[in-house]
């Protein structure tokens, strides 16, 4: 866990120039995570729906202010699991996908919005 504190703790203390990679950083938090548990059919999974959600992670986290948000999500995820507090990490990835999700309905709306005004 020291490794993933550490390595999300400096993408927070280097933003926003570390946009490029994001997506493929926040898809190792989570499949770190996951293997943490060692459970070799969830890594499976999550990888399997990683690759399909690439593109959605791209669109989903591209202001300074969300890449923020995530940094301090996973920071804060961490810090439940290292306390031993299981409710409060599951609380915390739950919040951490539903704003992940949240954010990509608003992020394709406003491409389409976009993309509806060009072709008047």
């Amino acid at each position: 866990m020291r490794k993933l504190r550490d390595a999300w703790q400096n993408i927070l203390d280097h933003l926003p120039q570390r946009t490029a990679d994001f997506a493929e950083n926040d898809e190792a938090f989570h499949e770190e995570l996951a293997a943490c548990t060692g459970n070799r059919a969830l890594v499976h999974y999550l990888r399997n729906i990683d690759e399909r959600l690439h593109f959605v992670r791209t669109t989903d986290i591209t202001t300074p202010e969300r890449l923020c948000e995530t940094c301090e999500q996973h920071l804060k995820i961490l810090d439940y699991i290292e306390d031993g507090n299981v409710v409060r990490a599951r609380e915390a990835m739950r919040e951490n996908i539903e704003n992940g999700r949240q954010n990509v309905e608003v992020a394709i709306r406003e491409v389409l919005m976009r993309s509806f005004q060009k072709g008047k």
